[in-house]
């Protein structure tokens, strides 16, 4: 393999690791706020039950730095279709949760995005001198997911935030929850919503 190749597969190697998924909009709610919350029940909806589990407890993990008793909701209802809104309301009272924390995936969509020709240089291109294309251009299916979360206050029952990602070509579900956990902590940190992470 030559020098310029290997360049290109560290290059690329290193822009598989980068983050695919970013916060697009968040909002909180001045009226509701009341944090900064210490107990969340975690809620995640419209995925897979490995995933659910596996989001809820990475959530509760991040809290956990935090203070924060996060508790997943799979520890309560196996099946998601037990979670009515009477159910819910009845476990958050009962074990004095003061707020619920509902991430839940909207769309899954599907995308073709064009890679263009990598070329050695200038002069390759033009197939005069070095080496000439090293990879053609291709088409690459790419897929893109919307992902919601809002923050409810427990004894009103409100809003008190809300918040849109979106997670580009992901590599797994373990890096879009890593990576959207990472954001969300940090966001509903930053607006003292959780308190600071504990020293």
């Amino acid at each position: 393999m030559t020098p310029l190749r290997l360049a290109l597969v560290a290059v690329l190697a290193v822009a598989a690791g980068c983050a695919s998924t970013k916060l697009v909009s968040s909002w909180e709610n001045p009226a509701v706020a009341q944090g900064p919350y210490t107990k969340l029940m975690i809620i995640a909806l419209g995925v897979s039950p490995g995933t659910r589990a596996e989001f809820e407890n990475s959530v509760a993990d991040a809290l956990q730095a935090h203070g924060v008793i996060g508790v997943s909701s799979t520890g309560y209802f196996s099946d998601p279709s037990q979670m009515t809104r009477e159910a819910v309301r009845a476990w958050v009272e009962q074990d004095g949760y003061q707020g619920v924390l509902v991430t839940r995936l909207v769309d899954v969509s599907k995308t073709q995005v064009y890679q263009p020709p990598q070329y050695g240089d200038f002069y390759g291109y033009w197939g005069y001198y070095g080496t000439t294309m090293v990879q053609p251009g291709y088409v690459i299916e790419q897929t893109n997911l919307v992902i919601d979360t809002d923050l409810f206050n427990a004894p009103n029952g409100q809003i008190a935030y809300t918040a849109e990602s979106k997670s580009f070509d992901p590599s797994g579900r373990a890096q879009v929850i890593k990576e959207l956990t990472q954001l969300l902590v940090k966001d509903l940190t930053r607006r003292g919503l959780l308190p600071p992470k504990s020293q």
